[in-house]
């Protein structure tokens, strides 16, 4: 076995600056570089999309300093053994992750190593390890205030730069970037990707970009139409391009200003604090009672909120957001999610489902922290009988029609006020509204009364 090898593989982590796992791999004296494109990890066919560009790029970033990007497809286990024993490695590093596929495969990777191989767990995703953040009680945390509130006091870490000392074992065979099969034969996802510049560089400069506009960030963040409104920065984030950590070290000279913002950062945290403490969550609510919550099944309902044509144009314009950029506002995400859930009573796991498939961002555990929250079920969740009105909201927060007009063309010429309340649109070309929003919020309020008298018979 050679002596000081290593390996490391990439996750969701495709980044060299703030990366201490690679940084580590990489002080050895040879290393083997690779991702490993694992099947049952894998997001949906928009994130796919911009995997792939990132991967490219990250391979070129690689190649100008020397190390090559061994790319392999199998289950992660599999592959890493395969690896390991091929280059004689005695050390594997990796960044720990949240889903619990991920690290149900390292635990059993454990198992089937030569003894004299370390295997290597780096806290390096992630501003804190979750271990350290518990309550008075030593339990997690289920609420985000007093999470965010003990996240704050704990000490800062900085992020650390790329350091290469290792020579790249390059030997090992390598499928090309096209033989993963990332991209969708589907022509709307490569017109897709035509609103993004995927990778490090791009990552890096969007933050700098938004942290001039992050003053605002407060009284714009709910205003979907504003381009400044949000940083745009999840779906690098969620591919691991940036680290929460360099964001929010960018934001150390402003923190007063910065602190809303910030607390969004700490929200996508929050998420995948939660996914590592609760890791069944993938599969069910939190509140394991909310299983049983009664839900319809109707395809044609759920087809025209995909399609954008439910005949509310707030919902409907964020829909087709979602279809042309893989990408939604994110209080126009909470206004769908409650119309999915609250007015055509589906189950939130459709709507978990499309998300996946369709967000360049998509991020397991920010997806199921999102919908568990939207129905009820999660943690921190707001109330079920909380129901979002597609009206109001559209009246507050774009009451000139200004998002909607943009997504939906042929309501272009109609007249805001009638667009907001969904009146007077019989000579557009546009569906009347599937459903009475009333008739369904007071149906919504019934259901949830039935489904408390019902856990008041039950036991747990």
């Amino acid at each position: 076995m050679a002596k000081n090898s290593s390996l490391f593989i990439f996750q969701k982590d495709l980044r060299l600056d703030d990366n201490p796992a690679l940084n580590m791999a990489l002080s050895h004296e040879t290393a083997v570089i690779a991702y490993i494109l694992d099947p049952q990890a894998l997001g949906g066919q928009a994130s796919c999309e911009w995997l792939h560009v990132s991967l490219s790029r990250l391979s070129e970033s690689l190649a100008e300093r020397g190390i090559k990007l061994i790319l392999a497809k199998g289950r992660l286990s599999e592959e890493v053994l395969k690896l390991a024993r091929e280059a004689a490695v005695d050390h594997i590093y990796w960044n720990r992750s949240s889903s619990p596929y991920q690290r149900s495969e390292f635990q059993g990777l454990k198992k089937r190593l030569n003894q004299n191989v370390k295997l290597i767990p780096i806290d390096g995703c992630y501003l804190h390890p979750f271990e350290d953040i518990k309550t008075q009680s030593d339990s997690p945390y289920k609420v985000f205030t007093p999470y965010f509130n003990s996240l704050l006091k704990l000490p800062k870490r900085k992020p650390v730069a790329f350091q290469n000392g290792a020579k790249s074992i390059d030997r090992l065979a390598s499928l090309s970037l096209d033989e993963l099969g990332l991209r969708s034969k589907k022509k709307w996802a490569a017109s897709m990707m035509k609103s993004w510049q995927p990778g490090e560089f791009h990552a890096k400069k969007a933050l700098k970009e938004y942290i001039k506009h992050v003053e605002s960030y407060e009284s714009s963040r709910n205003t979907p139409c504003l381009e400044i409104s949000t940083s745009k920065l999840s779906p690098h984030l969620s591919h691991g391009e940036i680290s929460p950590i360099q964001v929010l070290h960018e934001l150390r000279d402003m923190r007063s200003t910065s602190l809303p913002w910030m607390r969004q950062v700490v929200w996508r945290e929050f998420a995948h604090y939660l996914l590592w403490h609760f890791p069944n969550t993938s599969l069910e609510p939190l509140k394991k009672e909310y299983a049983s919550f009664p839900v319809e099944l109707n395809p044609a309902f759920f087809e025209a909120w995909q399609k954008g044509l439910t005949g509310f144009p707030i919902v409907d314009a964020g829909m087709r957001e979602l279809w042309h950029t893989g990408w939604m506002h994110n209080r126009v995400r909470m206004i769908v999610a409650s119309f999915l859930i609250k007015d055509m009573h589906l189950p939130y796991k459709w709507g978990e489902a499309w998300f996946k498939d369709t967000l360049v961002d998509y991020d397991e555990a920010s997806n199921i922290f999102g919908w568990q929250w939207s129905s009820g079920g999660g943690a921190d969740s707001q109330p079920y009988y909380r129901i979002f009105n597609p009206e109001s909201q559209a009246a507050t927060y774009d009451p000139d029609a200004t998002y909607i007009k943009n997504w939906i063309p042929e309501l272009e010429n109609a007249n805001p006020k009638d667009i907001i309340r969904s009146v007077n649109l019989e000579v557009f070309p546009y569906p009347k509204p599937i459903l009475h929003h009333g008739k369904e919020r007071l149906k919504a309020l019934a259901l949830l009364e039935r489904f408390k008298k019902s856990l008041n018979k039950m036991e747990f």
